[in-house]
């Protein structure tokens, strides 16, 4: 197959660490692969598919926001004036590269390009949770009507497309799968789970949120559980990777100050490298308080054979086997998450077992493997004009 995947990527986070795997790993199987992104974005994207020898072209592909605020308005009428600009370009790859099969991973870019979706199979693989309002209603149904199916990345996203009014024939669902190597992990996970215990209880078990810092990821949740530890005398080590709004960030800081953590948070920023990450903490926490569609890096907790605490929303307890690789609990409950938290601590024998259960369940169920064989065989039927995606 010829495969063109369109993808973004103002940014470089979980969905665009997704279409990179699916790009590689589709090429290695002989298929011919490119991508079409934005020219408006950090370059971290751009700079990942010159690393694969990926094919790409960059096009002024943006958005048209519903928002009022100065910044969308702004961001608006500059992809208003780019559009004819962006139509040829779109126009003249297709036409050099003649796909057989599209894949788009971005909404608005499917609302930009919709005008001139036609002459070729589009796939939306959706990465984004849409909620159940009339206006998403419209217009995915606009959409649907482009698009020869939907697959999404979580039966979370799958079933709220077919409440959002797509036929449910339609709709596939692909769980998403990222490659890892657990043998960096710190914690020996093939048995020697008495010298973690005795290092977890010299130095308190090392603790890690990961992600984009906002509001919306649960960070003062996750704060509010530390504080509990904190208040029943437990040793920890919180470890925040990520960045996000300064002001945010100055709120969750002073709070911290407040409630005497700040000994005992470092403040890591953005981390690239997964092993630089994962080697470096015992548990991970997902607090999320949105439905986060599926998200990655409770994924790469799982192969690094790292235990995940996290939130019953979106697509995380499809991640998380309850009480067997990890916990879920309710969102904005941070007694909850300290609760599990103490659990982990007071038990490491229960926290290695999860921890080799977590590495199991990776290697069955969360694969890129896994991904690339469903994804590969949704495409290929697509390709039959008689095909029904949910079948597939």
């Amino acid at each position: 197959m010829r495969i063109l995947f369109i993808c973004g990527a103002g940014y470089k986070y979980g969905k665009e660490i997704i279409v990179l795997s699916l790009l590689d790993g589709l090429r290695k199987r002989g298929h011919e692969v490119a991508c079409v992104t934005s020219s408006w974005s950090d370059g971290k994207f751009v700079e990942e598919l010159t690393r694969l020898a990926i094919p790409y072209e960059k096009m002024p592909l943006g958005f048209i926001s519903k928002q009022l605020s100065g910044t969308a308005i702004r961001m608006t009428l500059e992809q208003v004036k780019m559009l004819p600009q962006l139509w040829r370009a779109y126009r003249k790859f297709l036409k050099e590269f003649e796909p057989d099969i599209i894949v788009h991973s971005t909404f608005h870019h499917l609302v930009v390009l919709w005008p001139i979706l036609s002459g070729c199979r589009n796939i939306f693989h959706v990465h984004d949770y849409f909620f159940p309002t009339k206006f998403y209603r419209n217009v995915l149904s606009l959409i649907q009507g482009r698009v020869q199916g939907f697959i999404g990345v979580s039966e979370f996203i799958a079933t709220s497309l077919a409440t959002a009014g797509i036929p449910r024939g339609k709709i596939g669902c692909v769980l998403n799968g990222v490659s890892v190597n657990p043998s960096i992990n710190g914690t020996n996970k093939k048995g020697d789970w008495a010298n973690c215990e005795s290092n977890n209880k010299a130095e308190g078990l090392r603790i890690g949120i990961i992600g984009q810092i906002g509001p919306w990821k649960g960070h003062d949740d996750f704060l509010a559980a530390l504080r509990a530890l904190r208040e029943l005398n437990k040793p920890f080590q919180a470890k925040i990777f990520g960045d996000g709004d300064p002001a945010y960030i100055r709120s969750l800081k002073d709070k911290a100050n407040a409630w005497g953590l700040a000994d005992s948070i470092h403040w890591a920023g953005f981390v690239a490298d997964r092993k630089k990450i994962f080697s470096t903490i015992d548990l991970c926490i997902v607090p999320s308080r949105f439905p986060d569609p599926c998200p990655t890096v409770a994924i790469e907790a799982a192969g690094f054979g790292i235990p995940v605490i996290a939130t019953r929303m979106g697509g995380l307890p499809e991640i998380i086997r309850n009480g067997e690789t990890g916990y879920i609990v309710e969102p904005g409950s941070p007694q909850l998450l300290a609760d599990r938290l103490n659990d982990l601590i007071e038990d490491p024998l229960l926290r290695h077992q999860m921890g080799v259960e977590s590495i199991r369940h990776s290697q069955a169920a969360l694969s890129p493997e896994r991904m690339l064989d469903e994804i590969e065989s949704v495409l290929l039927m697509s390709l039959s004009d008689s095909a029904d995606i949910q079948e597939l």
